[in-house]
């Protein structure tokens, strides 16, 4: 391929795989902001059909990487289309889904395919853009990425208002299918995968790891955490840690190779990110509460302070990647940790003084914060390992993105309690805590080198 060739190409590229992610990341806002409407309409209750958010999380926390190492071997393209395939297929399922368990079981079919296409179609972006070029085209991709649950979140109840929910899966349904056709004519296969096989076991393992810590603190959140079968779920989360580095060590082509783990430029990133997510995430789900009960919002005026924090984060992200791309990964992932910190502060600061300013200014902050990080944190990691192993990469991040969401998630829940309704003192502590989490994102992100030290071998 010739270089203007490679220069157009690329940027096709980026936007086919944006348009066919961008239906999974706009749709699970949009049924998130009507889950009541759509459990009455089911004849359940909220917390049961919360599975339908809570489903597709799980399996994306264990798909991503699992399939973006098999799309490195078998081919990104293959496993892109394959996911974007299954997520059409489980979308337009879910406008038919005549109960509340086959809709739950369908929405984690779509989160399955979510999980094959994610870190396949960033691999696919990636390898079509140079190392120094990565950041730039990860701040278009974060723009998009997170741009779609900003307008899910916008338009979400409107839309089911006005056309009602099943309506919204075959309308995304339908988009999905018209982004699928253009990506089977549009990308293009990427070079021979690595000739080895695949690591069932260390698979096996890491999804025992990761579906026992996420799934273990879903069901604590509503079972609580003395239940026996949540301490058993839970237990699985270092069994299956310890099985995965068991397995890792002996097998001659192992799923992760251990010594990427020691490498600061994927270490860094990899725990980074789900710190920076404990406290993205856990801010983000209980702000709503405190919007509600401490300061009297309705449900549209919810909506419109909480649209600040996606919109901040996707806005900042092309201007993030540039950023990166001058200044290094280093600098460029310390730097989007302090609004990060900030944003948390002021959300104990605003949640003291009941000042809905200082709360839409930490929303801004952690958006712009999280938005900065995320693409010198990709950058550094995928420059970390082979060519041939950027599915694996990719899909590692976005476990880590995963779990952190779920650990952020229910660890604000636990500790916001359950009064009704709440006090603006109860979001002291669970807001703190988003403090604690976006230092220690400090701390890995000192551990990034400015230049990634890439093995482009292989």
């Amino acid at each position: 391929m010739d270089k203007p060739e490679r220069s157009a190409y690329r940027w096709v590229a980026l936007f086919t795989v944006l348009f066919g992610l961008f239906t999974y990341g706009t749709i699970t806002t949009v049924i998130s902001a009507s889950l009541k409407t759509v459990a009455d309409d089911l004849d359940t209750s909220t917390n049961s059909l919360a599975w339908v958010i809570t489903g597709p999380f799980l399996a994306l926390g264990v798909g991503n990487p699992i399939f973006g190492k098999i799309g490195d071997i078998y081919g990104r393209r293959k496993f892109f289309l394959i996911g974007m395939v299954l997520f059409t297929v489980a979308s337009l399922g879910c406008a038919m889904a005549p109960n509340a368990g086959s809709l739950i079981a369908l929405r984690a079919l779509a989160g399955v395919g979510a999980s094959a296409a994610t870190p396949n179609g960033i691999a696919i972006v990636l390898d079509a853009f140079t190392l120094e070029e990565r950041p730039k085209a990860l701040g278009w991709f974060n723009l998009f990425g997170v741009g779609a649950p900003a307008i899910g979140l916008a338009v979400g109840g409107l839309m089911v208002d006005a056309l009602g929910w099943r309506a919204v899966f075959w309308i995304y349904g339908a988009i999905s299918v018209a982004a699928t056709l253009v990506a089977v004519f549009v990308v293009r296969s990427t070079k021979p995968g690595m000739s080895e096989p695949i690591d069932y076991a260390g698979a096996a393992a890491l999804a025992v790891a990761t579906l026992g810590v996420a799934l273990g603190l879903t069901l604590g959140g509503s079972r609580g955490f003395g239940d026996p079968l949540v301490l058993g779920v839970l237990a699985c989360g270092p069994l299956g840690i310890w099985l995965f580095v068991t397995i890792e060590r002996r097998i001659e082509f192992p799923l992760a190779p251990l010594a990427y783990f020691s490498e600061p430029n994927f270490a860094g990133p990899l725990f980074g990110y789900f710190a920076g997510h404990v406290t993205y995430m856990g801010a983000f789900v209980i702000t709503p509460i405190l919007l509600r009960d401490g300061f009297g919002y309705s449900e549209a005026a919810v909506s419109a302070v909480l649209i600040m924090r996606p919109l901040s984060y996707s806005l900042t992200s092309p201007f993030a990647g540039t950023f990166t791309a001058r200044v290094g990964n280093r600098p460029a992932a310390m730097t989007g940790a302090f609004p990060l910190i900030a944003g948390a502060v002021a959300f104990v600061v605003g949640a003291h003084t009941t000042s809905i300013a200082i709360i839409v200014i930490g929303l801004v902050l952690s958006g712009i914060g999280l938005g900065v990080v995320t693409p010198p944190y990709m950058s550094s990691l995928t420059g970390a390992v082979r060519t041939s192993e950027l599915g694996l990469a990719s899909g590692m991040l976005q476990m880590s993105a995963s779990l952190g969401t779920v650990v952020g998630i229910q660890l604000a829940f636990m500790l916001l309690g359950d009064a009704k309704p709440h006090e603006s003192s109860d979001f002291l502590t669970p807001y703190a805590v988003g403090i604690g989490a976006a230092v220690v994102m400090l701390c890995f992100s000192s551990l990034v080198r400015r230049s990634a030290r890439a093995r482009r071998a292989g």
